[in-house]
């Protein structure tokens, strides 16, 4: 008899189980929903500021080549060519024409673009004729054949992830090339 009564208690707690567990699959849909969208759209984000990197590292480098073959030279061998003898702004200005990017959060206090060039002396040891090239920072004359530019840029990107605070990153690219005409 006692198995009895306890196999009736054991039936009356399983329908009661059912019966309070009713409405829980929308909570559990809920709670999964707010992680999952969550998650997606910090893959989206990521991927965004992947594309922007991608972006800066495209402008910069092809900056870098515009201004390489726009050096003093450049009117002589090719007088047909644009902007010849291009100046740090004509040069920034030329990097903000070309890439795809927001370009308000750039201001003369922060560029996001800078432009150094770097001429080289040559030095041969007159003892083992060994070659050292030493590159310093130009004074005149900067844009000359055989001169180094260097253009760098550092563009700042908001990430916005789900349920943290935004977080402001610099994606940075520096191309350097040897000035040819």
């Amino acid at each position: 008899m006692n198995i009895s009564k306890t196999l009736k208690r054991l039936g009356k707690a399983t329908r009661r189980g059912t019966q309070e567990e009713s409405g829980s699959a929308l909570v559990e849909f809920a709670i999964s929903s707010i992680i999952i969208l969550g998650t997606f759209i910090s893959v989206f984000q990521v991927s965004m500021a992947c594309y922007h990197y991608n972006t800066v590292a495209e402008v910069t480098r092809d900056t870098a080549r515009w201004a390489a073959v726009r050096g003093s030279q450049c009117s002589t061998n090719t007088p047909t060519m644009d902007n010849c003898n291009a100046s740090k702004a004509t040069i920034q200005n030329y990097a903000k024409s070309v890439g795809a990017l927001n370009w308000s959060q750039c201001t003369t206090a922060n560029p996001c673009i800078t432009v150094s060039y770097k001429t080289a002396s040559t030095v041969t040891d007159s003892t083992t004729y060994k070659t050292t090239t030493t590159w310093s920072d130009c004074a005149t004359n900067c844009n000359a054949p055989g001169s180094m530019i260097t253009v760098a840029m550092s563009y700042p990107y908001t990430l916005n992830l789900p349920f943290f605070k935004n977080y402001s990153i610099n994606l940075g690219s520096t191309s350097t090339m040897i000035v040819a005409q």
